[in-house]
């Protein structure tokens, strides 16, 4: 019995292969993208949510003419805007595709 020594599921053996298992499986566990392909993101329905905000309100300054208080309201939506949405500028096409799938759930 002096060879090779025999594979055993000893407590310490079992933690070196536990550690990349469970790594492994919260990676994937936080992908958040679902089986259809979209991807649950709160903030970026919300950034969805604020946009349409602002361009509702810019199609209606377009009928109508704006005064000082439509300038303000107007500036208020846009840093809301900037700020809900600054995550999200350089995201491709297609992972945004995903997000808005997860909106609309």
């Amino acid at each position: 019995m002096s060879g090779t020594p025999k594979f055993s599921l000893k407590r310490k053996n079992l933690g070196i292969w536990m550690l990349p298992v469970l790594l492994l499986a919260m990676l994937w566990a936080c992908s958040g993208e679902e089986a259809d392909g979209s991807i649950d993101d709160p903030e970026f329905c919300k950034c969805i949510k604020v946009t349409d905000k602002l361009n509702k309100f810019s199609a209606d300054l377009l009928e109508r003419q704006a005064n000082a208080s439509d300038a303000k309201k107007m500036k208020k939506l846009r840093n809301d805007r900037d700020k809900a949405c600054k995550r999200y500028y350089q995201m491709s096409g297609d992972e945004m595709k995903k997000r808005q799938k997860g909106c609309k759930k």
